[in-house]
């Protein structure tokens, strides 16, 4: 998921990168800086600056002028929502550095450019500096003083540039980053180093470590929320929700449903988090309750993860996923502790997949 410049540069500043002062504009605050500020859309793609994304503005009408066009989208821009005002810099070099996974090495690699901005891409790869690091290991000593001189920046600078590198590797690490790129890094006339903009791109399979982050562009509720708790769900336009434990009996389980005349409403994949306990299992099917699916249908055949781990989250997912009818089809390890632990539960349960599918079959005809 890219993150947008805003939400890339609230990580960075959050682990010691030094970002303008700048906030998301609403009605309620308008532009509450010092003029001259800068105003950007925060779409996520490249060159929005050649296209009139990012314009300084020396009044609040001329703020408000600025959001309202980047609101409603322009013929080079995409509407956006959210807009950033941050203060003006008054730059004197504009200089390269990013954090990213490199496939070649296996591993992170560290980039240092001699000249940043737009026109980063077209630079001879002899303007960069590349340094493999260590996923385990602190920024070795002296590197900042490597980059320093590769940069050609003034000695004053040497120390907000080791902050800088720091906190970019802090950030790229704590965010799980597969990208954490500032482009221009600018030197400003004052001689203060600052993340002029931010290109943050964080790894999907590590969301369940990070309950705050946003959802991704265009991300369904539904999808967001099984995604935020471990698993994979895709959102569909059926009346049968299908809940499995891998993607290939998902799939199959998908094709039986459909065979008996059924529609998947949803497909829930729950992955790792049959290990997880009862809490993360709960928060899973409590979101399948939400999609009001007619039938709930959940296929398992755990021969590592624990049967009676799920039980106990259907049992405490009930009120969320009546009053659909619930067909479960457990198999595996624990199966008979599941088994006895939905004793009295409002459920058709077996371990039997044909007998499930019987069941199925007779709740959608009925």
């Amino acid at each position: 998921m890219q993150m947008t410049e805003h939400q890339g540069k609230q990580l960075l500043g959050r682990h010691g990168v030094p970002v303008p002062a700048g906030v998301l504009w609403s009605e309620s605050h308008g532009a509450t800086q010092r003029f001259p500020v800068v105003v950007k859309t925060q779409i996520q793609e490249g060159g929005r600056g050649r296209r009139g994304g990012v314009e300084f503005a020396h009044s609040d009408s001329q703020v408000r002028s600025l959001v309202e066009r980047y609101r409603s989208g322009t013929e080079l821009l995409p509407p956006s929502r959210d807009v950033l005002v941050e203060e003006a810099l008054d730059i004197a070099r504009e200089l390269y550095l990013a954090v990213l996974v490199d496939r070649d090495v296996r591993g992170p690699v560290l980039l240092a450019g001699r000249a940043g901005g737009i026109d980063v891409e077209s630079q001879e790869s002899e303007h960069f500096l590349r340094i493999p690091l260590e996923i385990d290991v602190a920024i070795p000593e002296g590197i900042h003083q490597e980059i320093a001189r590769h940069l050609g920046v003034a000695h004053a600078v040497e120390a907000q540039l080791r902050s800088a590198v720091v906190g970019l590797w802090r950030a790229f690490l704590g965010g799980d980053c597969l990208l954490a790129e500032v482009n221009p890094l600018v030197v400003t006339d004052n001689g203060r180093l600052v993340a002029a903009d931010a290109r943050v791109v964080v790894d999907d399979a590590a969301r369940v470590r990070h309950p705050d982050w946003p959802p991704a562009e265009g991300q369904d509720p539904f999808e967001a929320s099984v995604e935020a708790a471990g698993a994979v769900g895709t959102l569909l336009d059926g009346n049968v929700a299908v809940v499995t434990s891998g993607a290939g009996l998902g799939m199959a389980t998908v094709d039986l449903v459909t065979s008996q005349g059924g529609r998947p409403a949803c497909l829930v994949d729950l992955g790792g988090t049959v290990f997880r306990g009862p809490d993360v299992l709960t928060a899973v099917l409590a979101a399948v309750g939400r999609v009001q699916p007619d039938i709930v249908f959940v296929n398992v055949f755990l021969q590592a993860g624990p049967c009676d781990d799920l039980a106990r989250a259907l049992r405490r997912a009930g009120p969320e996923l009546f009053p659909a009818d619930l067909v479960l089809r457990l198999r595996g390890n624990r199966a008979p502790e599941a088994r006895g632990i939905l004793a009295g539960f409002p459920a058709f349960v077996t371990e039997d997949l044909a007998g499930a599918l019987r069941e199925v079959a007779r709740l959608v005809r009925a």
